[in-house]
């Protein structure tokens, strides 16, 4: 789809005016199209915005191809937004390597550092042979 294309350019505002535009016409796609508008917004920086499109989406599809990119995205807007108390309340459903990073983080901004070594620990306990990695690049 050429707004992904934008996306991947770099070229957001196009990426931005082709999704939205996109929404007033697809309306079965209305789950892709949000979660595209959310990326589009976390890669120009506007976490805020990317939150609320990836807390739009997030609601109405459990099992997109999307859904894993979606929660680990909003996730990295909330620790960009420095809103960690809402990093480490949320319940991420399976556990990622890369999940246990942010949560890690979070509490390490919080001054909660056994917390934060504990989900550290997470991490380097288990195979970590490029998984951190892929979920990175997904999208």
């Amino acid at each position: 789809m050429l707004g992904k294309c934008y996306i991947e350019t770099g070229n957001y505002s196009e990426s931005s005016n082709i999704f939205f535009q996109l929404k007033s016409i697809l309306t079965n796609y209305s789950d892709y199209i949000d979660y595209h508008i959310a990326k589009t917004f976390y890669k120009k920086g506007e976490f805020d915005k990317a939150e609320y499109w990836y807390k739009k989406f997030g609601g109405k599809l459990r099992k997109s191809l999307f859904s894993d990119n979606a929660q680990i995205e909003l996730l990295y807007c909330y620790l960009n937004l420095n809103e960690y108390d809402k990093i480490v309340s949320l319940k991420y459903k399976a556990f990622s390597h890369e999940y246990a990073y942010i949560v890690a983080k979070a509490y390490e901004a919080l001054k909660e550092y056994g917390k934060s070594s504990t989900n550290y620990r997470k991490i380097l306990s288990s195979d970590v042979s490029g998984e951190f990695q892929e979920n990175r690049l997904k999208g």
